[in-house]
């Protein structure tokens, strides 16, 4: 591993304990939801994300909703600004 990797693959790993201490839902979302997660914060729609991942919208739409539940989220935009705000710990 090179040197100038390894601070930020270990920072990386602190601040993605840290977000799970603090949310712990995160670590009860399912492999796919997580992968709807991590288009989120790419900035992809639930339509783009149901072409990537050969889904229907309603099934997206069904992992948000579920996301958003188990983050203990709130607000139409909320799930959005949170996959925003935590995408370096989210890839």
């Amino acid at each position: 591993m090179s040197p100038q990797l390894a601070p930020a693959l270990l920072g990386r790993r602190a601040r993605v304990t840290a977000l799970r201490e603090k949310l712990p839902g995160l670590s009860e979302l399912t492999p796919a939801e997580q992968r709807v997660l991590r288009l989120i914060a790419e900035g992809r729609t639930s339509r783009d994300i149901a072409e990537l991942l050969a889904l229907s919208v309603r099934t997206v739409e069904n992992h948000r909703a579920a996301i958003t539940s188990k983050l203990g989220l709130a607000g139409v935009n909320a799930l959005l600004r949170f996959a925003l705000e935590h995408r370096s710990e989210l890839s």
